[in-house]
């Protein structure tokens, strides 16, 4: 049997680790752009990926708040 609270650290964890890979692609390919749509792109990219990184993982952690009693 896993223990559930391992398993949820573990996909917080990824998250965060997956919002850091998507910021790092976006920078690459903005740096590698040759029209202004690529660029944007990129842009975008990159702002999804801070999103991600600074709000799923406490939304995770919200959501698997055990309730007070």
């Amino acid at each position: 049997m896993t223990d559930p609270a391992r398993n949820r650290f573990f996909l917080m964890g990824v998250s965060r680790v997956l919002g850091v890979a998507l910021a790092m692609a976006g920078l690459v390919w903005s740096q590698r752009a040759d029209s202004t749509v690529e660029i944007v792109a990129a842009v975008a990219l990159i702002i999804l990926a801070l999103a991600i990184i600074a709000f799923l993982p406490r939304s995770l952690a919200r959501r698997w708040r055990t309730p007070p009693e």
